[in-house]
C-alpha cells in the first residue's frame, strides 16, 4: 500500500533507519532468520550481506491494496532465488496488529526482549507481573514507581 511503498531506503545509516526500511527488512530478516532486535542493531546495519542484498529488494505501491486502507495494510511479497524459484507469501495485516495479534507467549516473549535491554531482569519480572492485572489498577504509580526506583538506583550506580 502508498504509505509502505514509501519505505524504501536501501542502505539505511542508523537502528532507527533500518527499522523503517522494507528492504533492509526483508534483507536482514533473510539473512539472520529473524526479524527480532538483533536484525536491526549495529551489526546488522553493517553486515554487508544485508547491504548487499537491501539493494535487490525493491517495493512498489498497489492501488488495489492501498485502496485497502485503513480496514487493512496488507503486503504481498515474492523472493525469486538463484535457481529462478521463485516463493510467494501475502498477509493483510502487520503481525501484532489487533487482527493478527501474538499470541500471549510469543506477546510475553517480546515484552522480554524489549524491557530486558533496558531493566535488570527481576525489574522485568516485577513489571509483567504487575501489567497481568493492569484492568485492576487502583494507582498508575504501583506501576510506575518500579520504573522509577530502578532508574535513580541505577544512576547512583
Amino acid at each position: 500500500y502508498s504509505m509502505a511503498a514509501r519505505l524504501d531506503d536501501t542502505a539505511p545509516k542508523n537502528a532507527l533507519a533500518a527499522k523503517f526500511s522494507v528492504p533492509f527488512s526483508v534483507a536482514s530478516t533473510i539473512v539472520t532468520g529473524s526479524s527480532g532486535l538483533t536484525s536491526f542493531d549495529g551489526d546488522a546495519i553493517r553486515d554487508p550481506r544485508t547491504a548487499e542484498l537491501a539493494k535487490r529488494v525493491h517495493v512498489r505501491e498497489d492501488e488495489a491494496m492501498t485502496n485497502l486502507l485503513p480496514e487493512m495494510r496488507p503486503a504481498n511479497v515474492t523472493v525469486t532465488l538463484n535457481n529462478g524459484t521463485r516463493l510467494e507469501g501475502s498477509t493483510n495485516s502487520n503481525r501484532g496488529d489487533f487482527d493478527y495479534p501474538y499470541t500471549p507467549d510469543q506477546l510475553k516473549g517480546k515484552f522480554f526482549a524489549l524491557i530486558q535491554r533496558v531493566w535488570p531482569g527481576d525489574v522485568a519480572v516485577s513489571m509483567w507481573q504487575r501489567l497481568q492485572s493492569l484492568d485492576e489498577l487502583v494507582d498508575i504509580n504501583t506501576l510506575t514507581d518500579l520504573l522509577i526506583e530502578t532508574s535513580q538506583s541505577k544512576s547512583l550506580n
